[in-house]
């Protein structure tokens, strides 16, 4: 009854969609792949971002009982008459708000998965914590988390921390992963390593892109790299 009660009043809440005044607060943006999505890409506003495509959605729900999303289609932005910019403002102001980003060592994530199960034999509580070679960029609900790429001052934040640039793998639509830059790693076998791992464990629709990026600290800008 709770539960039903619940999606009783997303789905009233999901009605106000045509009502920008009430749905201003609750936009925010997604990163796809632009060449998967052509089609898609007819039907909504978007920014370009790299070979990806920057698209806008309308987040109801909350993350404790659960959200759903409806994006943001060329429909409503003429029936709302307000501007891309008007749009994008928006959206670049919510999601780090609705959605904040997080930042874990790859070597860390395991050994909290490991610690929640009680698996003591396994690792133990007190190891030291030594730097990870990846780092895991997403938000807090794990969904959509790429997006973190474009949240203001986060990727140089990071950056800060570690004292470098950063090749960014885009493993999914929900996150990437950041590795310190070294002259000596091989762009190409990171791209082949990030396109293998799509093909073989990313389903289609939640494949963000085979290119490897990189975030210049001196430049404080993504690109692909090269």
């Amino acid at each position: 009854m709770i539960f039903g009660a619940y999606v009783n009043k997303v789905k009233k809440e999901a009605k106000t969609v045509w009502d920008y005044e009430k749905v201003r607060d609750k936009i925010s943006f997604k990163l796809i792949n632009t060449e998967n999505n052509r089609e898609l890409l007819k039907r909504v506003l978007s920014r370009s971002f790299c070979d990806l495509s920057i698209v806008f959605m309308v987040r109801f729900g909350d993350r404790e009982k659960g959200i759903c999303t409806a994006l943001i289609l060329n429909e409503h932005m003429a029936f709302w008459s307000v501007t891309a910019d008007d749009l994008y403002d928006a959206a670049m102001k919510n999601t780090p708000r609705l959605l904040p980003d997080t930042f874990t060592g790859v070597d860390e994530m395991i050994r909290i998965i490991f610690l929640q199960e009680e698996c003591d034999d396994i690792i133990e509580k007190d190891a030291e914590v030594v730097p990870s070679l990846f780092y895991v960029l997403t938000n807090r609900l794990g969904i959509f988390g790429a997006a973190c790429l474009l949240y203001p001052g986060a990727v140089k934040k990071y950056a800060n921390e570690l004292n470098c640039d950063l090749l960014i793998l885009p493993s999914s639509v929900h996150e990437t992963l950041l590795l310190p830059y070294d002259k000596d790693l091989n762009v190409d076998e990171l791209g082949e390593m990030v396109h293998n791992v799509n093909r073989s464990e990313v389903a289609l629709e939640d494949r963000l892109s085979g290119q490897v990026y990189i975030y210049q600290r001196s430049e404080d800008r993504i690109s692909i790299a090269e």
